[in-house]
This record gives structure tokens, sequence and C-alpha cells, in this order.
């Protein structure tokens, strides 16, 4: 048998760029922010967050790093909705992540669930709305509006011995939801709202001083005030000024009161404006989780950033972290079904003892004392008695 030699032209093959195969991808994770924007508190967060992922490969726990970006964009109440959308739509478009941590307000987090449930992409927020979580939204929440209400109203009986309670409310979704537990927990609890002032979102320093002043003038024993905030100043500086002319009622908030924080001054002014008042926080000085987490951090770091911004940080990272290592396959449907068999994580967030687990149809995280309530003293936010 004779063969020939058959010369044919170069192949499609011959054309191709030399590539490496096996080389591991890193996970993609965007972060986006959208509140306290350019912040030092902010920016322990992210950290907290990059250094659960990176402990997590070096300790094998993930067999590959995980890159993170971040987009920090204003949301609602400040901005539009759809910018915070266009955010969201953009990273999740051009970056490609398996999973996205925030946007976390509860102004915002319902205009960006429909879009997570339709792309299908595992969302990671720590809103405190007790309705919002959803088939691809996970919370960790910075707080829960009911559960915030119930212990708010608490201190005020408890501590306080108020049964004469009054409320400071801004009218928008967090007012409102605030406002119907904490009622709820005062008839409990054999209490009555005496007075209840709706406030706009945004007000100047006479209308804050007139809510207050209905506190004192409607005999009001305990106050609390509710709302995303931006009326902290005003509502602070009024309270302080009525506590100096005598007015002794409790004051309480809710986690307003984490903008004791050095570095969120934008939102709230000084601790000082906090003087008196006792509210919500989320971290623990008893947590060994949180405190052994700072100590890496530091080393890590450079800086030990005592907050709860930190531990929140820490916990979504570590979150997405277990959910990776067992998902099966490396999708985001793989990691949604993952997340949903994560089971007594140890938490930074909370008192000792606080973890993390989620469900099938449980997509709340936090199990435990996930809730502190805290006060301050002399400038130095301390446990407040129970």
């Amino acid at each position: 048998m004779e063969w020939h030699v058959v010369n044919y032209p170069d192949g499609i093959s011959r054309s191709l760029p030399k590539v490496n195969s096996g080389t591991r991808e890193p996970h993609r994770v965007a972060i986006i922010q959208d509140w306290g924007v350019g912040l030092q508190p902010l920016y322990d967060q992210y950290d907290a967050t990059q250094l659960a992922f990176d402990e997590a490969h070096q300790s094998g726990l993930l067999d590959r790093p995980v890159e993170l970006k971040v987009v920090e964009v204003e949301g609602l109440p400040y901005a539009r909705a759809t910018t915070i959308l266009d955010a969201v739509e953009r990273s999740v478009r051009e970056f490609a992540p398996i999973a996205i941590i925030g946007p976390h307000t509860s102004e915002n987090v319902p205009v960006i669930n429909p879009y997570v449930e339709e792309v299908g992409i595992p969302f990671i927020a720590m809103c405190g709305g007790l309705e919002l979580a959803g088939p691809w939204t996970f919370l960790t929440p910075n707080g829960t509006f009911c559960d915030e209400a119930v212990l708010m109203v608490d201190h005020a009986v408890d501590v306080a011995g108020a049964r004469k309670l009054g409320v400071i409310r801004e009218d928008n979704l967090l007012g409102d939801e605030y406002t119907t537990y904490m009622k709820k927990r005062a008839h409990e609890r054999d209490a009555s709202f005496v007075a209840d002032v709706r406030v706009g979102s945004f007000i100047d320093a006479d209308t804050a001083a007139a809510a207050v002043t209905m506190m004192r003038d409607s005999g009001v024993e305990a106050y609390m005030y509710v709302g995303f905030g931006a009326n902290a100043f005003s509502v602070l500086g009024a309270s302080q000024k009525l506590a100096a002319e005598g007015y002794a009622a409790a004051r309480i908030t809710m986690s307003i009161f984490m903008g004791t924080i050095d570095g969120l001054s934008q939102y709230t002014g000084l601790i000082d404006n906090f003087e008196g008042w006792v509210g919500v926080d989320q971290f623990d000085e008893r947590n060994t989780t949180f405190t052994s987490m700072l100590d890496r951090f530091e080393k890590r770091f450079g800086r030990r950033p005592v907050h709860c911004y930190t531990a929140q940080g820490y916990d979504m990272g570590n979150v997405v972290a277990h959910g990776l290592a067992t998902a099966k396959p490396h999708s985001r449907d793989g990691l949604r079904r993952s997340l949903e068999k994560i089971r007594r994580l140890d938490a930074a967030v909370g008192g000792p003892g606080n973890h993390i687990s989620f469900g099938h149809y449980d997509h709340r995280g936090y199990k435990g004392d996930y809730i502190t309530m805290r006060t301050v003293v002399g400038g130095i936010n301390v446990l407040a008695a129970d």
C-alpha cells in the first residue's frame, strides 16, 4: 500500500492563542454601598469583608481567592431609586459577580429585590425590614425594626420605669414599622403612647424642637425617635436643649444610635449629641468572636475599629465564604442553595453565642442576641443597664 502526504492549509487551531489549562479564576463578589459613602466606618466594613474572604482562602476553606469590587453610590432617600438600581445592574453586567453584598437600607432593598429575583443572583444585605428577605435575598440584619421596637419599649418600662410613652417618627417605611410594633408592645406591657409626632424625612431645628416640646407638654416619661436618621442631628440637638432645661424623660432610639461611631458625624453630629440617650447597637465586648476578629483585623490593617460595622462586614463576608465552600456547582444558584444550608456559624455581631443559620424558608440569618442596648456616658459608648 502506498501512502501519500497531503499538504493541507493551516488549520484553525494554529491561529489560537496559547492558553494554560487548569487556571483557577477567583470568585467575584460586588459590594454596593448605598449610605455612608466615603466615610471611614464603611471602609472598616469593606476591609472586614475582605478579611473574611482572605482567611477563608488561607485556611483552605476556599480553593481560590475572592475578588472584591466596591461601588459606593448614595441611594434613597437622598438620591433617586433609579440611581441605586442602575448601579446594581451595571455592576452585575460588567463585573459578573457570583453574589452581591448590598445595597442595605430598608428604602433601597425593596427597589433591588425584583431585579435580583429576575436575574437570579444571591443578594446579602443587612437591612432590618421584617419582610424584605426573599428567594435570592439573605439578611444579616443591622437590627430589625420589630425586635428593636420591643427592646426599646421594654427598656422604657423595665429600666426607666415609664408608663407614659411618646414617639417622634419620620414619615417613611422605617417610622411606620417601628411605631406599629412599639404600640403593640406598649399595650402588652400595660403602657401607652400619649404623644405621637410624625415629621418629614428632612426637618429643620425649629420643627425638631417643636416635636420634643410636644413630648414634654404631653407628660411623656420616656420618648423614642425612629426613622432613617436624616433628622437625627436636629432631634438629638433639641433633646439635649430640653434636657438641660430640666426635662428628664428617658430618651431611647433605634439603630440611629450607631451614629455614635467616630466618623459618622455627618449624619448625627458628635457623640455628645447622644449623651444620656439609650439606643440599639450591635457590638458587645463580651463576644469573643468579635474581639478575636478585631485582633486579626488590627494585625492585618494596623487599626482596631470597635464598632458594629466591622462586625457586620466580617459576618457578611464569612457567610458568602461558607456558602461558596459547599456550593455545587460554583454558580449563582449553587451558592443560593448552599447558603440555605449554613447552620450555627459564629457571628461577630451581637452578644456572646449569637450565630447565623439559614434555611430553605428562612433567609434571616442571626439567631441569638444580635441586638445590644447601649448608652453614652461621659462621651463613651457603653452597654446600657438591663
